[in-house]
């Protein structure tokens, strides 16, 4: 995913605008657990222009999607919005409600290996077969209401791209 990250904002530098500014933008999320910690180091080692919250955000309990983009101010929004989640591994997936988890459990009970509740959040560690198995729950069984937080995530996003 880094490799294509790095080629894509490089590509993105050969289409301008009128302005002289580049066309696109492109942004990393990544999940805030080991394997996304380590991707983040690994951008940061092959392209020393990217920046933590500004090119390359980690996914966490809460998406600050308010205030200066700034990176260093946002830092400190991530900061003060998630202290309460220090050390919680989260993926996308656990921005799911925990009814719609207990209906997915209800029917695979062995799809989840691990959970770590902290603060009134979970983190869920899936077995390979159970992330597949969940992906394809979402897409039979969910609704509006058990995707908001990822609504608010992609919303998270837009702002992040200074997009309205």
């Amino acid at each position: 995913m880094i490799r294509q990250l790095v080629t894509l904002r490089e590509m993105a530098q050969t289409c301008l605008l009128n302005n002289g500014r580049p066309r696109y933008r492109f942004i990393g999320l990544l999940d805030n657990d080991k394997a996304g910690r380590a991707a983040l180091k690994t951008a940061r080692a092959v392209d020393t222009s990217m920046v933590e919250y500004r090119d390359l955000f980690r996914l966490c309990p809460v998406m600050p999607w308010k205030g200066n983009l700034d990176p260093k101010s946002l830092q400190k929004n991530f900061e003060r919005e998630n202290s309460g989640y220090k050390g919680l591994d989260w993926e996308l997936e656990d921005l799911l409600p925990q009814n719609f988890y207990d209906a997915f459990l209800g029917d695979f009970p062995s799809a989840v290996t691990r959970s770590v509740p902290l603060q009134g959040k979970i983190h869920r560690d899936l077995t390979r077969d159970g992330k597949a198995k969940l992906h394809r729950f979402i897409k039979t069984y969910a609704e509006y209401k058990d995707l908001q937080d990822v609504i608010n995530v992609l919303k998270a996003i837009r702002f992040y791209l200074g997009l309205r």
